[in-house]
């Protein structure tokens, strides 16, 4: 008996290993995700700078959408950076989105909220779709949104009420 039990403690560390290893496993192969959505106006370059951490392993195809005062998510065109096929995963990958390319008129909103999608594309057999919404009338969306629809400064605002996001400029002729 006495010699046995070496053998058992050698065979229960090799099992804890194997558990250790094979519970690693999963860790290592979450599902991916995307968090920390937020964006940014540049009113100097009527742009929106949307950054967002895209966790997971493999190439994604990234799409952002946006809801202007509840309404339906459209998916926005004029975008470049982090986003469509061969998107890699990783911290602060950020998306530039011309505003007036998208809305040349420009809209009146009280809320915006974007929405990024990801999708694995280097899997074919994966079909998971991930999302995050960020927004939602927390208050960091209505700081947001103040400092998108004011330029930024404390004293453009109109009282609480719907701002303008009016036309752009139009450009001088022969341009």
């Amino acid at each position: 008996m006495i010699h046995q039990v070496p053998h058992m403690a050698r065979r229960m560390s090799i099992g804890a290993m194997l558990i250790l290893m094979m519970s690693a496993v999963p860790a290592a192969a979450q599902a991916p995700r995307v968090e920390n959505v937020g964006f940014e106006f540049m009113p100097q370059d009527s742009i929106v700078v949307i950054q967002y951490d895209l966790i997971g392993e493999g190439e994604f195809s990234v799409d952002v959408a946006v809801s202007l005062d509840d309404g339906p998510f459209m998916a926005l065109n004029a975008v470049q950076g982090n986003v469509g096929p061969g998107v890699l995963p990783g911290r602060r990958n950020t998306v530039t989105w011309d505003v007036y390319d998208d809305y040349p008129a420009g809209f009146t909103v009280n809320s915006i909220v974007f929405r990024v999608d990801a999708v694995l594309t280097d899997r074919p057999s994966s079909t998971r779709r991930i999302a995050l919404f960020a927004g939602g009338g927390a208050a960091i969306l209505g700081t947001a949104a103040a400092l998108l629809l004011t330029g930024g400064g404390g004293d453009g605002g109109n009282g609480g009420g719907p701002t303008v996001l009016a036309a752009p400029p139009g450009r001088p002729p022969g341009n």
